[in-house]
């Protein structure tokens, strides 16, 4: 990006790994892919859920509303998490 703002050469960003929140209540955070990504790119993955009650984080704050969703390829490498719960975006 500092490329196409100083030199003006083109280039294509890649996004996928940028990690975002949506501060709705409870807050929405990405990074990397999610399922509607990786179906159109053909990945065949596996989706492990956990609510996010069983997180140390929920414990700490006594929160216990949210869910923690990780897609995972083959031979276990990650590809993308997304994670649903208060105050993700701190």
């Amino acid at each position: 990006m500092i490329r196409n703002a100083i030199f003006h050469l083109p280039t294509k960003v890649n996004y996928t790994n940028l990690p975002w929140c949506t501060y709705t209540d409870p807050e929405l955070s990405s990074i990397g892919m999610n399922e509607k990504r990786a179906n159109a790119a053909g990945i065949k993955y596996s989706v492990w859920k956990e609510h996010f009650k069983a997180n140390d984080r929920s414990l700490a704050e006594g929160e216990d509303v949210g869910l923690i969703k990780l897609l995972v390829a083959e031979q276990e490498k990650p590809l993308g998490i997304q994670i649903l719960g208060p105050q993700l975006g701190n």
